[in-house]
């Protein structure tokens, strides 16, 4: 199979919402794994801050459209910052002024661009801001099987955060001193001063962890993911959808390196009743559907091209057989549809045995893949055949003009059709025990695409409204089950 569609250059994607990760921020904080206060000050007395800071939030609309970056505004609700400022003393001379602000109500925002790390199992017991559950579940990979990244605000960069800031001031709070040059240099330096006291190992600021494979997996493992990035999705007119894409790789393929890559059009979560979107590209799916139907009937997989939306194969043999087979997406449904159509010549003689004419012979066959889910949660396929239909197109020759001619040769294209040469093989594909084959692993495949992103508060996610996409992609929706 060549040209199958990818997702921006990658197999699979898990979208999760903004809301999504704010409510794991939250959860985080009630686990009091947040920092609730700030503290610091310059050595020479010109600035100092001591803060108390509620849960910070996330916005993805940061107004570069496919930014790899977040805004993050972290909330004062309480606390004080003193600044100094030219002004004059009480004898009216030229002096610094120090001067206290109440913080309550202000905020700060900080745009930061965001990085994949890795983090070795041995060093998990040593990040004592992970939450036990999150630990529990990262445990259960082995070292030398996995790696183990977690995505977060790089704020080990100063020079990605220096100009990236901007305090907020509370409601109806107007202070001059706030946009000269003299105090902007001091709240870089107590930006700084904050950015230092969130570096290290410990950084609470983790969005998630993306589990992969050190090892390319056998042929036969479905969707393991080997490799991992991200990107965003802004979302101007509802930020709260706005999705952060943890990106993976299969089979060993290399992350793509380009800088559009991972970037969409659109966003893949549709509604506010969405949590996170679970895409399977199309490519996957069709190395699961496309192999057992192919040797079946006599084809090898990379004889399977794509046009449009479909995926296709044809070949020709003696008496101008032809068989074509075409998978394609039923979009908005769990279904990929396989329409068989096999033609070929059949010539006819008369009772004397005369040469009478031909008929071309058209058969049908439509196999369906329905993909859903069971009780367990576990991705399941089922196959649904139609019967097969036929065309007869009749060629009788100069003896054959009278109608009785070309009923003979209408019953020998019908004999042709029942023949078990000819017809068994769609019996024969009817027959088979083969998609149960293909489902078995899938139940494994769903509990290994689950495990393989782990959300920063420990919550685990379920499927749901399973679909395909109008390019072939396998769509599921995503609940959290905190």
């Amino acid at each position: 199979m060549s040209g199958l569609n990818e997702l921006s250059g990658y197999d699979l994607v898990y979208a999760v919402s903004q809301k999504t990760i704010n409510n794991q921020l939250e959860l985080l904080s009630a686990l009091s794994v947040m920092p609730t206060t700030w503290k610091a000050a310059d050595p020479d007395g010109f600035w100092s801050i001591d803060l108390s800071v509620g849960t910070p939030t996330v916005d993805a609309v940061t107004g570069n459209v496919g930014a790899r970056a977040l805004n993050v505004i972290f909330p004062f609700t309480g606390g004080t910052m003193t600044y100094s400022s030219l002004g004059r003393d009480a004898n009216g001379k030229p002096a610094v002024i120090s001067k206290t602000i109440q913080m309550k109500g202000w905020g700060l925002k900080v745009t930061v661009n965001m990085s994949l790390a890795e983090i070795a199992q041995t060093d998990i017991a040593a990040h004592k801001l992970i939450p036990d559950a999150v630990k529990r579940q990262l445990k259960a990979f082995t070292v030398d099987m996995y790696d183990i990244r977690h995505l977060f605000l790089n704020f080990e960069d100063a020079d990605l955060i220096t100009d990236s800031y901007e305090f907020i001031p509370a409601a109806g709070v107007k202070n001059a001193d706030l946009v000269s040059p003299n105090v902007i240099t001091q709240l870089r330096a107590v930006v700084q001063s904050v950015i230092e006291t969130l570096r290290g190992s410990n950084n609470p600021f983790i969005f998630g962890y993306a589990v992969t494979n050190k090892k390319v997996p056998p042929k036969d493992a479905m969707f393991v993911p080997t490799g991992s990035s991200y990107s965003i999705y802004a979302e101007g007119s509802d930020p709260g959808r706005s999705s952060l894409n943890f990106l993976s790789q299969t089979q060993g393929r290399a992350v793509p390196s380009d800088a559009k890559s991972g970037l969409f059009d659109s966003n893949w979560i549709s509604s506010d009743q969405v949590q996170g979107t679970y895409v399977i590209a199309e490519r996957l799916v069709m190395e699961l559907l496309v192999p057992p139907v192919a040797k079946l009937f006599g084809f090898q997989p990379q004889d399977f091209q794509q046009s449009n939306n479909t995926v296709t194969a044809h070949k020709s043999g003696k008496s101008d057989k032809s068989t074509t087979i075409t998978f394609t997406p039923v979009a908005n449904k769990p279904q990929y549809s396989c329409q068989i159509r096999v033609a070929f010549k059949v010539d006819a003689k008369d009772m004397a045995g005369s040469y009478i004419g031909y008929a071309d012979v058209e058969m049908f066959w439509n196999a369906d893949f329905l993909f859903g889910l069971d009780g367990g949660n576990n991705l399941t396929l089922n196959l649904v055949n139609s019967k097969t239909s036929n065309n007869i197109h009749k060629h009788p020759n100069s003896l054959g003009e009278f109608e009785q001619v070309i009923s003979m040769i209408a019953d020998t294209a019908m004999s042709a059709i029942s023949d078990n040469k000819v017809n068994g093989i769609f019996h024969n594909m009817e027959s088979q025990a083969w998609p149960k084959g293909i489902a078995a692993p899938l139940e494994a495949s769903g509990l290994n695409l689950k495990s393989r992103i782990i959300l920063a508060a420990g919550s685990e996610f379920f499927f749901k409204d399973i679909a395909t996409t109008p390019q072939g992609h396998l769509k599921m929706t995503t609940t959290i089950k905190n």
